[in-house]
């Protein structure tokens, strides 16, 4: 998985993760509150080869997220300050932290991954062993 702020133009993860240790949630957000676009993109990449005479194939999901100040704490870093978009793509009222367990893995951009994997070889009988 990997992190984009859109208001950075798609700055990538590895940056975000130092931005995140030098500057806290909190100076973060005040950073991001400049641009009219903050929201946050969550990649993450599947790839997989079913074997030495088949193509590798990758799914990509990008989930959006709203980028909010932090309300609570808790452990996990960016789930204090991502509030995602339901599964109908609409703007939800609550962080990842804030959720349901259950609400939160349903909308999760790994749920989502998961369920492109099983749609791919639903449609796709020639990888089944």
């Amino acid at each position: 998985m990997s992190l984009h702020f859109n208001a950075l133009h798609s700055l990538s993860s590895p940056y975000i993760e130092w931005f995140l240790d030098k500057l806290g949630h909190d100076r973060l957000n005040k950073l991001l509150v400049r641009y009219d676009h903050t929201t946050t993109c969550a990649r993450y990449v599947f790839t997989f080869c079913a074997g030495p005479s088949y193509q590798a194939v990758t799914l990509i999901i990008c989930s959006s997220k709203c980028n909010v100040p932090a309300r609570l704490s808790n452990t996990f870093r960016w789930n204090l300050t991502f509030q995602p978009d339901n599964e109908q793509g609409q703007p939800n009222d609550k962080t990842f932290v804030e959720m349901n367990k259950i609400i939160k893995r349903q909308i999760s951009h790994r749920s989502r991954v998961f369920k492109l994997v099983k749609s791919f070889f639903d449609k796709h009988s020639n990888y089944r062993s």
